[in-house]
């Protein structure tokens, strides 16, 4: 496995990334719209 720096803080972490957007973003495949409601 290959690694790097992370910018300033000298920690190494493995070049693979996870992808974790779906993960982490409410409705990530719906199309957006800025005048919808916002989650509470």
């Amino acid at each position: 496995m290959q690694y790097r720096t992370l910018g300033r803080t000298n920690l190494r972490v493995s070049e693979i990334g996870f992808g974790g957007a779906q993960v982490g973003i409410p409705n990530y495949m719906e199309t957006w719209d800025p005048h919808g409601q916002r989650e509470q």
